[in-house]
């Protein structure tokens, strides 16, 4: 049995490799993302194909930026935190912390993986199928990436 009637959000880990002293520093944490419906999909997954084949120096269409904003719907109480004093202080959702969180390098790409993640079937992860990575055409890098994107 499958009911069509769904919570408006779902949670679901993401993975975050950032620069540390000698060694990358790994951090796993929870996010809410919104449930799209398979309209929504569908346009979010034509910008990616569009901007993959398109000139380089078109307009960007969606970038990881763009996409985490429009997925990430918050995260639960204390897993998101920031030092004060030397203490972790959590940070409640808001669009300002929101905005604040996809501002540190590469969180964005790592909500966006996860969020990709979250739509695959079970065969999709047998198979190693991924979504294709915002930007990148068949023979040039992510756009974006020489700005820090």
């Amino acid at each position: 049995m499958f009911n069509i009637t769904l919570s408006d959000s779902y949670e679901w880990s993401a993975e975050l490799e950032v620069p540390g002293n000698s060694k990358n520093d790994r951090s796993t944490f929870k996010v809410l993302f919104r449930r799209l419906d398979q309209a929504e999909i569908n346009e979010v997954q034509a910008l990616i194909d569009r901007q993959r084949f398109q000139a380089a120096d078109a307009p960007v269409l969606i970038n990881d930026q763009m996409l985490a904003e429009r997925v990430l719907a918050g995260w639960p109480e204390g897993e998101i935190t920031e030092t004060v004093k030397g203490e972790a202080v959590p940070i409640a959702y808001s669009v300002a912390a929101r905005a604040s969180l996809l501002a540190v390098a590469k969180v964005a790409s790592a909500i966006t993986a996860a969020w990709r993640e979250s739509l695959q079937d079970a065969r999709a992860k047998k198979t190693d199928w991924r979504w294709p990575a915002l930007g990148q055409g068949p023979d040039r890098p992510a756009r974006g990436c020489e700005r820090g994107e």
